[in-house]
């Protein structure tokens, strides 16, 4: 086989050549497609969850509470709160965020 070896086979081997290369590179550009679309639906979430967070987590500036101080008031509440609620059937709920400083108790 080697041995006849024509010019016409070295062109018939580029036009293979070049069709492969031309499908890889068309499924490439699909891909890189694709994945551009994900990248902006990815930063879309980025961009309302930052909305989100500027709108509903703003530090109340009346807030009195300091994070720090919570954990301290959940665990004396929550000590003085278990007999009282066992036998009232009620809930006492303490929001540990500061943005969320109010305090609520549900019966």
């Amino acid at each position: 086989m080697w041995d006849n070896l024509t010019p016409a086979d070295i062109e018939q081997a580029k036009r293979d050549l070049n069709l492969r290369r031309a499908a890889t590179l068309s499924r490439h550009a699909e891909e890189i497609s694709s994945l551009e679309v994900e990248q902006s639906e990815i930063d879309e979430v980025g961009r309302v969850v930052a909305a989100f967070a500027e709108k509903f987590m703003k530090k109340d500036s009346t807030s009195s509470i300091e994070p720090g101080t919570i954990e301290e008031e959940e665990s004396t509440e929550a000590e003085h709160d278990s007999d009282e609620n066992a036998a009232s059937g009620s809930v006492h709920v303490v929001y540990a965020s500061p943005n969320f400083a109010r305090q609520y108790s549900a019966a």
